[in-house]
């Protein structure tokens, strides 16, 4: 069985880990970018996460085929909006009369 945990509390944490107080104690002051992992019936253990940089790519042109694509204009939207709340202020007569 694997676990996975993120910002948890250090009791949490060490009750998930089988560890009891002294891995409370050591999930309490570990460095930033360190974890404390454990798998399967191995013992746990403390690693260092690496630097994960941002990549500096422009996203604009991406961000725009998007929009394109699956984008729809206010205008679009609002009329959308419109013919929905309509529909729902029918009375009941004339939903039956549509229905026939």
């Amino acid at each position: 069985m694997s676990f996975s945990s993120f910002e948890y509390g250090c009791h949490a944490g060490s009750q998930v880990l089988d560890g009891g107080k002294p891995l409370s104690e050591r999930l309490k002051n570990l460095h930033q970018r360190h974890a404390i992992v454990k798998s399967g019936s191995e013992r746990s253990m403390e690693i260092k996460v690496p630097t994960v940089r941002e990549p500096q790519v422009d996203f604009i042109n991406l961000l725009n085929r998007s929009r394109g694509a699956w984008g729809r204009s206010r205008v679009v939207i609002e009329r959308a909006i419109a013919k929905r709340q309509a529909e729902f202020r029918r009375s009941a007569n004339e939903v039956i009369d549509a229905w026939e």
